[in-house]
């Protein structure tokens, strides 16, 4: 479950209403779902942000440097932050299988 004020804060960053969340599986540490608004799919990861200061600022930089070598499809990262007690980064969502 999103809290509403991380929905509020996300709908902000994205400029548009959130229509629908869906959690994906996946790691151990991280709640993961599917952000869809009108015209938009996003992947927004999330934990505590007590137990993982700056995982999510690694990540970023991590993704970014991969993408800069233009050899693998690497999401684009729209914003990582903070809400209430958790910390999230919010990713572009890349359709499996697809190039």
């Amino acid at each position: 479950m999103i809290s509403r004020k991380l929905i509020a804060h996300l709908q902000k960053l994205l400029g548009q209403p959130i229509r629908s969340y869906t959690p994906l599986s996946g790691g151990d540490i991280n709640e993961v779902f599917l952000l869809e608004t009108a015209s938009e799919r996003w992947v927004l990861k999330r934990n505590s942000a007590k137990r993982f200061p700056r995982m999510f600022e690694a990540e970023r930089e991590g993704l970014e440097m991969l993408g800069s070598t233009k050899t693998l499809r690497i999401p684009d990262v729209l914003s990582t932050g903070s809400s209430e007690n958790s910390a999230f980064i919010l990713l572009e969502y890349v359709v499996p299988g697809k190039k």
